[in-house]
This record gives C-alpha cells, sequence and structure tokens, in this order.
C-alpha cells in the first residue's frame, strides 16, 4: 500500500517538475534598443518599475505575456520588457543577411 501512495504522488509530482522547467526554457533572444527601456515587476505600465535596461544590451528571453511583454533577465534580475524597446536575435540575423549592421538604428531591412 505505501508503495503504490508513493507511485502516485511520483505521477502527480513530476508534470509539475517538467512544466516548471519548460518555463524557464529560453525563447530566444533580445537585443535593447531604446533609451530608458524600463524593467518591470510585471508584464504591464501598472507593474513597479525596477530599473533601466542600458541600450544595446542582449536580454535571454523566457515568456511571453500577450504578444506585448517580454520576460528577461537583466543584471541577474527577471522582469518584463515591452516588446517595441527591444529587436528580437532573428530580426538582427535578418540585418547581417541584408549586410546591414546589426543595431537598432536601421530599419528593418524587406525581403524581396
Amino acid at each position: 500500500m505505501k508503495a503504490v501512495v508513493i507511485a502516485l504522488a511520483l505521477l502527480l509530482i513530476a508534470p509539475a517538475a517538467s512544466a516548471d522547467h519548460h518555463t524557464s526554457k529560453k525563447l530566444g533572444v533580445v537585443l535593447s534598443c531604446v533609451e530608458g527601456a524600463w524593467l518591470r515587476d510585471g508584464p504591464g505600465i501598472r507593474y513597479k518599475y525596477m530599473t533601466n535596461i542600458e541600450v544595446g544590451t542582449l536580454l535571454p528571453v523566457f515568456k511571453t505575456f500577450e504578444r506585448n511583454w517580454l520576460q528577461v533577465t537583466y543584471k541577474g534580475r527577471k522582469g518584463w520588457v515591452h516588446r517595441l524597446m527591444v529587436k528580437w536575435d532573428y530580426q538582427l540575423k535578418l540585418h547581417k543577411r541584408f549586410g546591414k549592421s546589426a543595431s537598432c538604428s536601421e530599419p528593418l531591412p524587406q525581403e524581396s
């Protein structure tokens, strides 16, 4: 009987552990592109301001919220930044593909 209880407990715990592990996976990398981009403690303007993110900082992305807010890590702290403040890594690669510098100041090249 004790073995059955332990087996059931493991079955209940295992999905929760794997779900938590999944949320820690990196979705990609973004480059902070706007002076004064704020790191907030939640996904929205009503959440507390934590710090300014330096322009040109690469940030790993772990979650998204309503396609506008990205959970990132900056200087060892997890927080949220709005997507308009950054460019995704694939956008930077597109710059390089078209022979442009991978910077924030240049608009995205158009594929023909």
